[in-house]
Formats: C-alpha cells, sequence, structure tokens
C-alpha cells in the first residue's frame, strides 16, 4: 500500500522537510508547531541564565571560593618550608573561610613562572623578582609586604667554612661558588652582582635552597657560597663563618593574582596587615622568619625605588 503524508509536507533532495506555504493553519500539526516555538522562546532566556549561573559556580574564584592557593618559594628545604609557612595558611583559612593550600615547586624558576600564568591565588616573592614579574606578565595586587626588625632586615651574606683561611671576595676567583635559588634577589642576583663589581669570576653553581648552599659549603663541595642570614644562623654552629655582607633587601612581598576578585583581595590584605596586632599573629610571623614583626602595605614606587642595581634588567 502506497505511504501517505501530509498535504502540507514536501521532502527535499537532501532528505528535508520544509513547510508549503500553503500550511493549513488551523491543522493540529501548525498547532503543535506554534506552541512548541513559544515555549522554545520562553526558555532560551531562562537556560542561558542558568548556563551563566552555572559558568559562575563552576569558576574557583566567583562568587566564594572555597578553596585557594598558597605558592611558596623552595628557598628552604620542602619540609621545612611547609613547617615554616603552614600555619599561615591555616591563619587565612580560619580568618576567610576559604582553604588555603601551599604549593611549593621544585624550583625558584618553576615558581616564578606559576606566579606569572596566574597559578597560584596568593604567592610568596621578593620585590627585586616582583618586579621582574610585573615587567614580563603584568602588575598583580600587592596584599603587603613582610618587614623585619631593623637590626637585621633581610640581609645576604657570603659564607665559608670556619676552617677556611680566605679573607677577600677577589680570593674567590676561580672557585666553585654555590649560588642559591637561580633569579632570586639574596640567593643570586645580589652576589652574582657583587662579585662582578670587584672583577671577581666564579665557578657558580645554582642550589635549590639556601640550606643545599650550606651543606655544599660544609661538605667541602663549594669553596664559598651566598646564603640568607637566617639560614646562617641555623648552621653556623655546624662550623660555617661570615666572609662578607650581601646588600640588605626588604623584606618579601604576599601578592595575589588578578584572577582573584577585589573584595577577597582586599579581605586578605586586610588580614594579613593586621597579623601582627595578636599575639597569635605575632608567633606565625615568627615562625616565617625569625626577626619577622610585620605585614606592612607596599607600593609599587616603593619597590622599584628597593632596585638600586636594576636587577630586574638581568
Amino acid at each position: 500500500m502506497a505511504n501517505r503524508q501530509a498535504p502540507w509536507i514536501t521532502h527535499t533532495s537532501g532528505g528535508q522537510e520544509k513547510e508549503r506555504e500553503n500550511e493549513p493553519e488551523n491543522s493540529a500539526v501548525c498547532r503543535m508547531r506554534r506552541g512548541l516555538t513559544a515555549i522554545s522562546r520562553a526558555f532560551i532566556p531562562v537556560a542561558a541564565a542558568l548556563a551563566l549561573c552555572c559558568a559562575l559556580l563552576l569558576h574557583p574564584r566567583a562568587l566564594g571560593a572555597t578553596e585557594m592557593t598558597l605558592g611558596v618559594p623552595p628557598v628552604f628545604s620542602a619540609v621545612e618550608t611547609v613547617n615554616r609557612f603552614s600555619p599561615l595558611a591555616a591563619y587565612l583559612t580560619k580568618q576567610t573561610g576559604v582553604v588555603f593550600r601551599l604549593a611549593i615547586p621544585r624550583s625558584y624558576k618553576i615558581h616564578y613562572i606559576r606566579s606569572g600564568l596566574d597559578r597560584y591565588d596568593v604567592f610568596l616573592m621578593g620585590g627585586l623578582e616582583y618586579l621582574r614579574l610585573r615587567d614580563q606578565y603584568g602588575p598583580r595586587i600587592i596584599l603587603g609586604k613582610i618587614s623585619h626588625d631593623t637590626a637585621s632586615g633581610q640581609m645576604g651574606i657570603f659564607i665559608v667554612r670556619r676552617d677556611n683561611p680566605v679573607n677577600n671576595l677577589r680570593d674567590l676567583s676561580g672557585k666553585a661558588f654555590a649560588f642559591g635559588p637561580q633569579d632570586s634577589a639574596l640567593g643570586h642576583l645580589l652576589p652574582e652582582k657583587q662579585l662582578e663589581s670587584r672583577g671577581v669570576r666564579v665557578m657558580g653553581r645554582y642550589m635549590s635552597s639556601f640550606s643545599n648552599v650550606a651543606y655544599g659549603v660544609l661538605g667541602g663541595i663549594f669553596y664559598a657560597g651566598a646564603i640568607n642570614w637566617e639560614t646562617f644562623e641555623k648552621f653556623q654552629p655546624l662550623g660555617l663563618r661570615v666572609l662578607a655582607d650581601i646588600a640588605r633587601i626588604p623584606g618579601d612581598l604576599l601578592v595575589a593574582s588578578p584572577r582573584v576578585p577585589k573584595d577577597m583581595a582586599d579581605r586578605i590584605a586586610n588580614i594579613l596587615q593586621d597579623i601582627g596586632d595578636s599575639q597569635e599573629g605575632r608567633a606565625i610571623l615568627a615562625n616565617i622568619s625569625r626577626r619577622a614583626v610585620a605585614i606592612e602595605p607596599a607600593s609599587i614606587t616603593e619597590i622599584e625605588s628597593d632596585d638600586i642595581f636594576g636587577l630586574r634588567n638581568k
């Protein structure tokens, strides 16, 4: 028996169906089609609104994130870095209601790249390193600067073994030398500049942490090295001594990624800058660095004025 089809439907060459211009207006199919069209038109705005809400809720930094990352460079060993900064992460978690998780990369270079690519929500970075990052990746939100007591500031030193008779930086020429993490101000940029200014060329090697510099010098692998003052105090009893000072620089910055909403960034900045007002907060700072006393506001003009050697362009 031949197939029958509605008189207002015809098949196109591609197998598609199209309506004839003379479609009966009161037919059941026509009424159904008009009803479906009306429903779809009403549903589209609702669907679009729902899709937007889902996108916002699924975005990790929108409308109240439940977890954020705190990036810390591996200046110390991994275990020591966790021990030093876990109390700060716990404090931020308690104060904001957002879980802060530590992120510690294998090297300072990876930390720098991840910071520039916004892989962290909040990260720790030296002022000079931040200037280089800003020039390369664009500005970030400066939450505050860790300040130290006036007796020490944040200072680096050249070290040798206690039984090493050397007493001048020029005597290091041609010797095996351990720099700290590559691109760090105290471990690499400043000591390298200081040696260059005296015409001293060393056989340098970058270490992943200041602790590894100290171990390398103590073990006789390196003739001398560059570390921060706090690491020296830890290893001095094992047989290190100071050969010369490295220029003193301001404390590290705490910086927020642009992906952090402004109201959240402002809230974190206020929490950090008030941390020195309580006994709990002062203990957290002392755990990070024995001479850290506060987290203060910091302007980009102030940070730029600290780059007296133009190291951000190296």
